[in-house]
């Protein structure tokens, strides 16, 4: 059986280094031992309930995954954000752009 450490690592690979909360909890992950990986440097705390792996690179696609991560509702990568992650190459943006459903306004 897998450690706690190895099962976030295992899942934040699978996803650009993130990894929510509520993913970890479906895994059985507890509140507890989130605390325990934040405080030993294992996950940063990108957003509120969302991390980044220490041993991930931070990128700007796990930029996107954890905005998208980050709301209160289903969300995408959108506009200039859509194109960039689609490889279109001349598309410039900075901070993604998510589009979440049934809300209006920056989060």
């Amino acid at each position: 059986m897998q450690t706690t450490a190895a099962r976030v690592a295992a899942m934040a690979a699978r996803r650009h280094g993130g990894v929510t909360r509520g993913g970890m909890a479906a895994v059985g992950v507890t509140r507890s031992q989130i605390g325990h990986l934040v405080a030993s440097g294992v996950l940063v705390r990108v957003h509120p309930g969302v991390y980044r792996h220490r041993a991930a690179t931070p990128s700007w696609a796990a930029q996107v995954y954890a905005a998208t991560r980050a709301t209160s509702g289903p969300a995408v990568a959108s506009h200039r954000a859509a194109g960039r992650l689609w490889g279109l190459r001349d598309v410039r943006c900075g901070l993604p752009e998510i589009t979440v459903t049934g809300r209006c306004g920056p989060i």
